[in-house]
């Protein structure tokens, strides 16, 4: 008959009608309007009020999914590589170590991907949020074999000769690599050290360590530790770039591709880092204490300054001081890049 739907009461969680409410409004509804049927109308109030349910639920997932809301101690959640997409699973595979579960990156998670978040110690209970720097444990929701498996970070070393050799000299950083590179199955000058992260019975106390905050992430336009940039030269028309073909120094290429959806070449691409380990993915500042680097996404190399000669060259040191720079405001505007 043309009329409105009925407008259902406020409901700040979106929460369902109890069914003498919804009998009470179809009622009244059916008499205001003159209506013949109060069973039609007393489903179409029921289907509002579950598809009001429905968003307010789809609603909560969303923004639980997108961190808005905090994450507390008892918490189930998955762990997501950032640059993959993939999650942290279980396996019932044998890992490195004996005794102990094999954990992979699997597409897509499964229900060997979630874990419950706990605290270290009983110094936080159940339903506290956890806060940057507190020591928590994971422990997998699914049972494997009748047990609930913490991540656990195991020592590839082993045995006292190994661990005195590791603070004396490298002998231990050597033995490590050596079992790094047999698990791993490839050898590159990249790999120093490694160790395993497996699932075990034996629980490993992890460090929570802000990245960002959600807001910094959802900027656009905003330059943050772990953005990939261009270094371009406005008068000279040129990126900055590094090819070992062509020359053994970071050299600038000339190019007219500014615009951001002209293709790049690999060469001219580089990794923003932070050396900071807290908020290692906030916006770039302009500060003499923020310090960065420039990695070479194609080479892992870093941008560094040659003492000598006052030059730009590349090197493998990532934890060098002539790689650290630090950003300069010269226009006026906000303190950011």
């Amino acid at each position: 008959q043309g009329l409105s739907p009925p407008q259902l009461p406020a409901s700040p969680n979106g929460e369902p009608l109890q069914p003498a409410a919804m009998d009470k409004l179809a009622h009244e509804f059916t008499r205001k309007h003159k209506l013949p049927d109060v069973r039609l109308v007393h489903e179409l109030i029921s289907a509002l009020s579950s598809a009001r349910s429905e968003r307010a639920e789809n609603t909560s997932e969303e923004e639980r999914q997108s961190g808005v809301q905090d994450v507390r101690y008892g918490d189930f959640v998955q762990l997501v590589h950032v640059s993959t997409g993939r999650m942290v699973s279980v396996s019932k595979a044998q890992a490195h170590e004996r005794g102990e579960r094999k954990v992979e990156f699997s597409e897509g998670g499964t229900e060997k991907s979630i874990f419950e978040v706990l605290p270290a110690f009983k110094t936080h209970a159940h339903g506290e949020v956890v806060a940057s720097g507190d020591l928590l444990t994971f422990l997998t929701q699914k049972k494997l074999e009748g047990l609930r498996y913490y991540l656990h970070m195991s020592r590839m070393t082993s045995g006292e000769d190994d661990l005195r050799g590791r603070r004396a000299s490298y002998t231990g950083y050597q033995h490590s690599r050596d079992h790094v590179v047999a698990g791993l199955r490839c050898d590159s000058s990249y790999i120093v050290h490694g160790e395993e992260l497996n699932a075990s019975a034996r629980p490993t106390f992890f460090h929570t360590l802000r990245f960002s905050s959600h807001v910094t992430w959802k900027g656009e336009g905003v330059v943050c530790g772990e953005s990939f940039v261009g270094i371009y030269h406005k008068d000279a028309e040129a990126f900055l770039a590094f090819d070992p073909a062509i020359s053994p120094l970071p050299v600038f290429m000339g190019s007219q591709r500014v615009n951001s959806k002209s293709r790049k070449k690999c060469a001219w691409i580089w990794k923003v880092e932070s050396s900071q380990m807290l908020d290692a993915g906030e916006a770039v500042t302009c500060s003499d204490t923020k310090l960065y680097r420039f990695k070479h996404l194609a080479t892992n190399l870093y941008l560094a300054l040659d003492p000598q000669s006052g030059g730009l060259v590349m090197t493998a040191e990532y934890h060098a001081n002539n790689s650290l720079l630090s950003f300069k405001e010269l226009g006026k505007g906000q303190n950011g890049i």
